[in-house]
């Protein structure tokens, strides 16, 4: 019959090998996340310079007309 020490160190050495594959998973799925984030981050930031340049088109347009007006 197998100690029981020789079971905790088979047990101890089977983690130690799938640690790192675990951690290496791990960063891959973060990693994906964090460009998916960074990906819909960039797309908000779009649509608001987008909206920004509109209102301030219209802005430019209102003033452009109120100058020409009578004085």
């Amino acid at each position: 019959m197998e100690s029981q020490d020789k079971r905790l160190g088979k047990e101890s050495a089977r983690t130690d090998e799938s640690l790192p594959a675990e951690r290496n998973r791990t960063d891959r799925e973060l990693a994906d996340k964090r460009s998916s984030i960074e990906d819909e981050a960039d797309a908000v930031v779009q649509r608001a310079r987008s909206h920004v340049g509109d209102v301030l088109e219209a802005a430019r347009a209102t003033e452009d007309q109120g100058s020409h007006g009578p004085e």
